[in-house]
């Protein structure tokens, strides 16, 4: 099966797709003198499994506190935390956010640290992808710290509710994507029954921008364009998933917590996923099942343009 790269390439030069993260470090908060180092994480798999000891081992004489800060709080919270004076040394923040903190005075540029970083362990140095730096940087190119994933995101679909509604697979076209979601749906006995769970709040563009280049949308000077007949069709696509009640009506407000539940609860057909993901859904219902699968994110009926 192809994956497309330009999807997992656009994620990581304009917004590391939601779920991307970087992790940067405060101007101002760490003095030489200090011996304590405040993270926040944001989310609870990021932090180590041994909670820094080897690190504690390896330097007694810096303590690390740590906390769990939401990616979707976290750049409010940060800019609350900084006037206050209590911000962290270290936070896990979106890539798409770097910019703006940036431009605030919120985030140290690393450039220099990254350099001295790269002379004197070159080993380590070179076992790190150029995506790594590529991710923590803001629009002008300034270092601010280390991407710790990227993803690429796919079409993601219960196998026992697409069958149930009688659809075939896989489904490849967005016009095939839509009617399986009317299906599910509209499944006999099926309730309250969602065909497609949308993530609406905090980082939904990014999240379904991949959807606008795999349907042969184009980006110019990283701006996409959305005023074209891509786009036109792109945004008609989550019209018609509204439109047909294929979606929750409260999408709007939903999180990326509140969209994965609805599939994993089994009362969502189809979402939109990255595989960083999976590894969670496999703990509640295992891959080898056959309950749930994944393909590439859906062309536009007839397309000519590369699937990306």
């Amino acid at each position: 099966m192809k994956f497309g790269r330009r999807t997992t390439t656009f994620m990581l030069t304009a917004a590391l797709a939601l779920g991307t993260t970087a992790l940067s470090g405060l101007s101002s908060q760490l003095a030489a003198q200090e011996r304590t180092l405040k993270v926040w994480f944001g989310r609870d798999q990021f932090i180590p499994e041994d909670q820094f000891a080897q690190f504690k081992a390896e330097n007694p004489d810096i303590a690390v506190e740590f906390e769990v800060i939401r990616l979707e709080d976290v750049s409010a919270q940060l800019v609350l935390a900084t006037r206050s004076g209590n911000a962290p040394d270290i936070v896990q923040i979106q890539a798409r956010d770097i910019t703006q903190l940036a431009q605030g005075g919120m985030l140290k540029e690393f450039d220099a640290q990254i350099e001295t970083f790269k002379e004197q362990f070159p080993d380590t140095y070179n076992q790190l992808s150029p995506i790594a730096w590529e991710g923590a940087s803001s629009a002008d190119g300034k270092l601010y710290g280390v991407a710790l994933f990227v993803q690429s995101i796919y079409l993601t679909y219960r196998k026992d509710l697409l069958e149930a509604a009688g659809i075939a697979m896989p489904l490849e076209t967005t016009d095939k994507v839509l009617a399986a979601a009317k299906a599910v749906s509209t499944i006999p006995g099926g309730g309250d029954m969602l065909g497609f769970s949308l993530i609406g709040c905090c980082v939904a563009p990014t999240w379904e921008l991949p959807l606008f280049l795999a349907m042969g949308g184009q980006f110019i000077d990283g701006v996409p364009q959305i005023d074209s007949e891509v786009g036109i069709e792109w945004i008609e696509f989550y019209q018609t998933l509204m439109r047909d009640k294929s979606a929750s009506p409260d999408s709007a407000s939903w999180d990326s917590g509140q969209m994965r539940a609805a599939f994993v609860g089994g009362r969502a057909g189809v979402m939109h996923e990255g595989e960083h993901i999976y590894v969670e859904i496999e703990k509640t219902m295992p891959y080898a099942e056959g309950k749930w699968t994944f393909e590439r994110l859906p062309t536009r009926p007839g397309q000519t343009e590369p699937h990306v």
